[in-house]
């Protein structure tokens, strides 16, 4: 898939003016011309961006979902080909330096695996390893897995709901993660069976997270949302308002194990419980796959021996 950065800012202008004709007389390009780039654009993503009505236009379901990751893209490219065209002498060539050593270790964590990664990988990092020093990168799974199958990063750190999802690289398991539900101490939730917690929610919201990470991917959420027969949702885009939601008793979630180690020792957990939910939900697999070049390398072997030894982190919160 190939989206091109122009046919983002037509979509931004179109959205902006709520009209195909202003936003081709914004753009200084013909209507039809417009019209077609648009047609283009939704062919390339699989979905419809717009329909009309008496007012103009307006974003579907799924162009209004797609609409802040246009904005993200568009001002990530901006802000980059903005540093990098600077000329700001030998202030900029150090930067860009910096930036793009391709000495330096490169490695990338999936955000809500940052608690179990890093302790582990402080370990193994000396001195002499990080030598050239660290770039450190924290994005979704997905992500990570490109850049490091395309060598953009040394080394990463992702979750796969499926293994054999991850063909591109060889990815080396370290292990499977439970999924667990948190709720508030005080609600029944945390005391009925598995099989009957449909009857106690009592149309408590469900926590979904709003971002392609591991909670939203299609398999999870559709398992959840027969097992529990969940109707009422809230949407959040961070871990921290999750729980602070729970811990005001306004909802409850189901994530990884993992993900709760972020805020256990937070005084926001003091008022959240944990219940393992086994086998009812599928594991999810935490993995770490180096490119092609840095899988030689003897750090690539300590830092795989290292996190392959090490236990799986305990969940005690509650």
């Amino acid at each position: 898939m190939i989206i091109g950065l122009r046919e983002l800012r037509f979509f931004l202008e179109i959205v902006a003016l709520k009209s195909i004709s202003k936003a081709a007389e914004s753009l200084h390009i013909t209507q039809p011309a417009l019209s077609t780039k648009i047609k283009k654009l939704e062919q390339t993503l699989g979905f419809t961006l717009f329909e009309r009505n008496w007012e103009g236009v307006q974003l579907t379901t799924k162009g209004g979902y797609f609409l802040p990751y246009a904005v993200q893209l568009l001002q990530s490219m901006e802000d980059a080909t903005t540093v990098l065209n600077q000329d700001n002498g030998n202030a900029m060539q150090t930067f860009t330096e910096v930036i793009n050593d391709s000495q330096r270790l490169r490695i990338g964590i999936d955000g809500w695996l940052l608690p179990y990664v890093l302790p582990r990988l402080y370990k193994v990092l000396t001195a002499d390893t990080t030598e050239h020093g660290l770039k450190i990168v924290t994005q979704p799974s997905l992500v990570l897995k490109t850049l490091v199958s395309h060598s953009c990063l040394d080394l990463a750190f992702f979750y796969s709901v499926d293994p054999s999802e991850d063909k591109a690289i060889r990815a080396l398991p370290l292990y499977e993660d439970e999924m667990i539900l948190l709720c508030h101490q005080s609600h029944a939730l945390l005391h009925s069976p598995i099989e009957h917690l449909s009857n106690v929610i009592n149309n408590l919201p469900f926590i979904l997270f709003d971002n392609p990470t591991l909670s939203h991917h299609s398999q999870i959420t559709k398992r959840i949302t027969d097992l529990f027969k969940i109707q009422h949702f809230h949407v959040v885009d961070d871990l921290y308002t999750a729980f602070s939601l729970i811990s005001h008793n306004l909802a409850f979630t189901i994530l990884t194990a993992t993900c709760a180690l972020h805020l256990q020792n937070h005084s926001i957990f003091s008022s959240i419980a944990v219940k393992p939910l086994g086998n009812y939900l599928p594991l999810a697999y935490i993995n770490m796959a180096g490119s092609t070049s840095f899988e030689q390398s003897p750090i690539f072997e300590a830092i795989t021996a290292a996190m392959q030894n090490t236990k799986k982190p305990a969940n005690n919160a509650g």
